[in-house]
């Protein structure tokens, strides 16, 4: 009768392991897909910000170039000149 006890005692323990062994797998599988959603939505967070970055230094470089430019044109005399202009109401 001992022996019968301690068997099922046994058989009881080894059950019980096996379940809660399914319920931490079950837990760390729902743990893990929440991890995957959020590295998702990091990375996702991470592109647009490049995107934003890459699409203002482009717009930064245009208008550098543009103001290089109408610099250039100053200095060889076909842009507006500033040299030269009076105030209309209190210049004159």
């Amino acid at each position: 009768m001992a022996r019968e006890t301690t068997r099922l005692h046994r058989v009881a323990s080894k059950s019980i392991k096996k379940s809660e062994l399914k319920d931490k797998e079950a837990k760390l599988q729902t743990l893990q897909k929440a991890l995957d959603e959020v590295n998702t939505k990091i990375g996702a967070e991470m592109k647009r910000a490049e995107d934003d970055a890459r699409e203002k230094q482009q717009r930064m470089g245009a208008r550098s170039k543009a103001s290089l430019g109408a610099r250039e044109a100053r200095k060889a005399g076909k842009g507006p000149a500033r040299a030269g202009r009076t105030c209309s109401k209190t210049c004159s």
